[in-house]
């Protein structure tokens, strides 16, 4: 039998390791292997992991790193342009080879670096997806971002809360101090439409949607923690649309879709989901951690970047649930009440009511074009009333008709296709609602005179 420590001097050879060849060899070795090898490779010796990853931070490497970057200028659509640091040739990224060559580039990166410090680990992460270099003003970035996310979610798979919450400081330390000047106040949503699609291509992979479904609350919150570690409202409201709002990327439109929440109704719920779903999800995330401040955080939202329409507000709160409309309008309520009860002159006019008059309305109104029931609204009609006091229903009730006597003036100035699809939702709503106050005065009317409501005038 064979015995491994009792060789024969004939036996004895010098033995051979792959350690002992040349840089050069070594790197049309590594080229001919697979990622998965490659980190097999890595994890044999600590010598081979040092010689893995200094193949892979080559830059004459990169080539063979990110499989994914094709030079073909050919591919349709407004695609970016990329080069390769050390490199001259433009590149662009194949959406079908993308995730696979980052995330398996990621685990590569993550055995490669495992005897590593986390800090060191991090930087060596960072300066190997650091290598590409957009050509700006070629198109949006948006899928380098899910890509760089990608890579970032798979290096950082099965580590503890804490380090992952270090190791997404140290990846957004490159849109740190931009992203921070957005969210000032003194800094208007649309001002930079390039900067602006950028931060939110970035905020939107990194912590929403390349994220399991599982780890979306952790890692919301970790956006939060790094960006708004105050937990301003203001900036929370500036933050969340910024990385969930739709982007239109064409070459005659680029740029996040902000004039939509300012004149661009829903035509249905479909829409409604698609431009607000995101936005609403991530905030209720947030709602252990507001203290009872998100339906303030809601009305500082339908501000971004100027003041919303009714029927999008109403949109929003619709995709939210029952229980967040009811919320919100309580909200509403409670902010009048308190507004009015400062007024020295205790003179309550309608003008008072205009922004919950308006809500209202634009509830009626989305529910209808939606195609949905429109007796919970009216459940929510009856609530609202319930929470006024005597005196303030009638100047709602008034609110709320001056509202909808706006719109129909709206929609016989513009005469086209909308605007008569909207006048039909608008006398649906005229309709049910006027049957509906109608029966219920005349309810509180037979109980006895001394029932009779505001709803009845």
């Amino acid at each position: 039998m064979f015995d491994i420590n009792n060789k024969s001097e004939e036996e004895g050879t010098t033995p051979f390791s792959l350690a002992l060849l040349r840089p050069g060899i070594l790197q049309l070795i590594f080229r001919k292997l697979d990622f998965f090898s490659l980190g097999n490779l890595a994890l044999s010796s600590k010598d081979f992991s040092d010689m893995v990853l200094k193949y892979v931070l080559m830059e004459s490497s990169l080539p063979y790193m990110f499989t994914c970057l094709k030079r073909d200028l050919l591919l349709a659509g407004n695609n970016a342009l990329y080069v390769l640091r050390g490199k001259t040739e433009f590149l662009q990224i194949v959406p079908h080879l993308m995730e696979q060559n980052f995330r398996q580039l990621g685990v590569l990166m993550k055995r490669t670096t495992m005897l590593k410090q986390s800090k060191e680990r991090m930087t060596m992460a960072l300066s190997l997806i650091s290598r590409i270099l957009p050509v700006r003003g070629t198109g949006s970035n948006e899928d380098l971002m899910t890509g760089l996310a990608t890579y970032f979610h798979a290096f950082v798979k099965g580590w503890s809360c804490f380090e992952c919450e270090y190791a997404a400081e140290i990846f957004s330390s490159i849109f740190k101090k931009e992203v921070t000047f957005v969210l000032e106040d003194s800094y208007v949503l649309g001002s930079q439409p390039e900067l602006e699609i950028c931060l939110r291509n970035f905020l939107k992979a990194f912590f929403i949607t390349t994220v399991d479904t599982d780890s979306r609350i952790f890692w919301i919150h970790i956006m939060v923690k790094i960006f708004v570690p105050l937990f301003e409202p203001k900036k929370i409201a500036k933050i969340f649309p910024l990385a969930t709002s739709p982007s239109k990327d064409s070459l005659a439109m680029f740029g996040i879709q902000w004039k939509d929440n300012i004149e661009a109704v829903p035509a249905c719920a479909k829409v409604a989901l698609h431009r607000y779903n995101d936005l609403v999800q991530s905030l209720l995330i947030l709602q252990c951690a507001t203290k009872g401040d998100l339906m303030n955080i809601f009305s500082l939202v339908f501000q971004v970047p100027k003041k919303w329409i009714p029927e999008n507000i109403a949109s929003f709160l619709i995709v939210a649930g029952v229980k967040n409309i009811r919320s919100y309008l309580a909200y509403m309520v409670e902010e009048t009440i308190q507004r009015i009860s400062s007024n020295e002159k205790k003179c309550i006019k309608k003008e008072d009511f205009t922004d919950l008059g308006d809500i209202m309305f634009g509830l009626f109104v989305m529910q209808s074009r939606f195609q949905r029931s429109m007796g919970a609204i009216y459940h929510r009609l009856d609530e609202v009333v319930a929470l006024l006091p005597k005196t303030m229903r009638k100047p709602f009730f008034q609110s709320l008709w001056s509202a909808i006597s706006k719109e129909i003036e709206d929609i016989n100035e513009a005469e086209d296709f909308w605007s008569e699809d909207s006048y039909g939702h608008i006398c649906k709503v005229l309709s049910s609602l006027g049957v509906r106050l109608l029966s219920k005065g005349y309810q509180n009317k037979c109980e006895g005179p001394r029932l009779i409501s505001s709803i009845e005038e």
